[in-house]
């Protein structure tokens, strides 16, 4: 496996045309130049409609039983609005008037796609033995300590004799599940993040506590998956219900989603009903969240502002509560065999192979092109994010990027890392701090090798598999339990036991090692702003 760029750099401009993930087109940006890549047209691709996958070419099958909607959505071969049974019918018995003998149309059944995805294909199913955090705050679940430079365990898990099957870290909190389906939390209860008895909004708690569900949460089936945001949790159960809690708030929402906010920042609370609808997978951005149902369609929910809901953030006042999701589905996107979310963005693996990105794309690193003065005009805005669009797809946009190649994980903010199904791992996006691990980036000529449009390798000496990443840091682990970690170590979060005299700037996977570790594999880790969690299994 090489850590080199796929193909030779091209310096001081970009490829005038998208190539595949493998091609040579590896460059990084040295000085303004680029293109950026259109709107790609999704009319020829499979379509989600209440919840059925439908394929154009159905149409005709549909229309000539009489069949003009599927779940109240008009559908036709040549338009949107579809002949209706009675009309379709008409037309028959006028086309047969002379014939002697008519024979009545013979029913045929609508070939709908049946549901392919489950729920089995994205839970964590591995169980681990021990937790450990590094970095700083209450959410590291120490007890009366607030920094640690290497992993530390967490005792609780063991004392109780826990059996911890993921790890989660939010902004300022923490949460694991374990394998029975009970859910521990702590850190900062930002409006209900940390929904722990006794303690009040905005107070924090330092040691891991369990979460008390109302029966109501329950009879949604057994929690098998967490996803975290900066300040909310969502989880799934193995019967296909979501729910969520903590803050989720939108700069601009609607008066329908405002109520459902209250909701979450008060109590756990259901935002899709298995009997409705299923989903089979989570998963969370800082302010919004992303679900992949059964039938390959994508929903999207929170802040929708840079575009990452990939659709207009609007409710509509009799949606709310009826726990269907169908107003919260992304139209435009095509049948999904998988979504990757984190920061302001959302990418989709579509059902066709192809990759779709909407959201922030700052830093090229939804793998669609941008002009470099544009990611410029960012590093001058940083801090006017909220009011400064810089590049950002408000609709599902071609992410050629990552084509050629098929994806199981896809993490970052403003650079991404990629981890493939055989374990190899690729970066892209901004690359200050040797963010992307390829040792290539320095300080006193930052004006070169700081952002790369196509994904750049990443040396292991062994298969990867599995990586989180957040602002300008990454952890990966491999198949022997090896954990390393790389980028910029601002509160001691890439567990590296760096010092104040030690250069925090990591340019490439730097092995992580801790006392509290030693006889244990790591198989999870979930890194966030100032702190990482790791999931350990003894050996």
């Amino acid at each position: 496996m090489s850590g080199t760029p796929k193909g030779p750099e091209k310096n001081f401009e970009l490829p005038k045309t998208p190539g595949k993930k493998r091609a040579a087109t590896g460059s990084h940006y040295d000085q303004a130049a680029g293109s950026s890549a259109p709107f790609t047209s999704l009319s020829s691709l499979p379509v989600v409609a209440r919840g059925y996958r439908i394929h154009h070419n159905a149409s005709a099958i549909l229309e000539e039983n009489g069949i003009g909607s599927i779940g109240g959505l008009p559908f036709s071969a040549g338009s949107a609005i579809g002949l209706s049974g009675e009309r379709q019918q008409r037309r028959s018995t006028t086309e047969n008037t002379t014939s002697e003998t008519p024979k009545p149309p013979v029913p045929k059944k609508a070939k709908l796609t049946h549901p392919t995805l489950s729920i089995d294909m994205f839970i964590p199913k591995q169980m681990g033995d021990r937790v450990l955090s590094c970095g700083e705050g209450a959410a590291l679940g120490h007890p009366l300590g607030t920094t640690t430079k290497k992993p530390r365990k967490i005792d609780i898990f063991e004392k109780e004799g826990l059996n911890p099957i993921q790890v989660v870290a939010g902004k300022n909190h923490s949460a694991v599940l374990t394998s029975d389906g009970q859910v521990f939390m702590c850190g900062i209860n930002e409006k209900g993040s940390v929904p722990v008895g006794g303690v009040k909004h905005e107070g924090s708690n330092d040691e891991f506590t369990k979460i008390p569900f109302s029966e109501e949460i329950k009879s949604e089936g057994k929690i098998v998956m967490l996803a975290a945001g900066a300040s909310f949790t969502i989880a799934l159960t193995n019967k296909g219900s979501v729910f969520g809690w903590g803050d989720i708030s939108s700069v601009n929402p609607s008066a329908d989603l405002d109520i459902l906010i209250a909701r979450m920042q008060e109590n756990p609370t259901i935002i899709i009903h298995q009997a409705k609808r299923r989903v089979v997978k989570i998963a969370a951005g800082e302010k919004h969240l992303a679900l992949l149902d059964e039938n390959g369609a994508i929903l999207t929910l929170g802040d929708g502002q840079l575009g990452q809901l990939g659709r207009k953030n609007v409710y509509r006042s009799n949606t709310l509560g009826e726990e269907s999701g169908e107003h919260l589905i992304v139209r435009r996107c095509p049948v999904a065999r998988n979504v990757f979310v984190d920061g302001y963005w959302t990418i989709v693996h579509a059902e066709n192979g192809q990759y779709y990105g909407f959201g922030m794309n700052d830093y090229a690193q939804l793998g669609t092109e941008i002009n470099e003065s544009d990611a410029r005009r960012v590093e001058q805005n940083i801090g006017e994010l909220h009011s400064f669009k810089p590049r950002a797809l408000l609709h599902p946009t071609r992410a050629e990027a990552f084509e050629g190649d098929h994806f199981v994980n896809v993490t970052g903010i403003q650079h991404v890392v990629a981890l493939n199904s055989v374990g190899e791992v690729f970066a892209m996006g901004k690359n200050i701090n040797n963010a992307l691990g390829l040792n290539n980036w320095d300080r006193k000529t930052g004006e070169s090798h700081w952002l790369y449009d196509k994904l750049q390798a990443v040396e292991f000496d062994s298969k990867v598999v599995g990586v989180s990443a957040k602002l300008a840091t990454s952890i990966a682990w491999t198949e022997d339990g090896t954990a390393y970690a790389w980028g910029l170590d601002t509160t001691g979060q890439l567990g590296l036991g760096l010092t104040d005299e030690d250069d925090k700037m990591v340019g490439k996977p730097a092995k992580i090692s801790s006392a509290h570790h030693e006889g244990y594999s790591i198989i999870g880790a979930s890194i966030s702003d100032c702190h990482t969690l790791f999931l350990a299994k003894k050996n």
